[in-house]
């Protein structure tokens, strides 16, 4: 589901110049799908910037927290289709993830 969301989001963005405004919990969604991000704590926005030079550079104690609580992992463009059970298919992972 989240993949299919990215991808749509990523082509909507790319044909017709899409904004979007969106408030995920996900930081590394963020990375992977934002151009510019504003980090919020307790409502009040502590951080903003270029979301590269946001995750290379964190200025802010909060910021670099939720960077280094967050699963190590990048999209590589798309991820791979769903397995029967509708999660995403670890293509180098044990059989009973494939």
């Amino acid at each position: 589901m989240q993949s299919s969301l990215v991808d749509l989001l990523r082509s909507l963005q790319t044909e017709m110049g899409l904004t979007c405004c969106s408030s995920p919990h996900n930081i590394a969604l963020v990375r992977n799908i934002a151009r510019q991000v504003a980090v919020l704590e307790r409502g009040r926005i502590v951080e903003f910037g270029n979301v590269e030079d946001v995750f290379a550079n964190p200025q802010h104690t909060y910021t670099r927290s939720l960077i280094q609580n967050t699963p190590n992992f990048q999209l590589s463009g798309r991820l791979h289709p769903a397995g029967a059970g509708g999660a995403p298919v670890a293509p180098d992972g044990p059989d009973c993830c494939r």
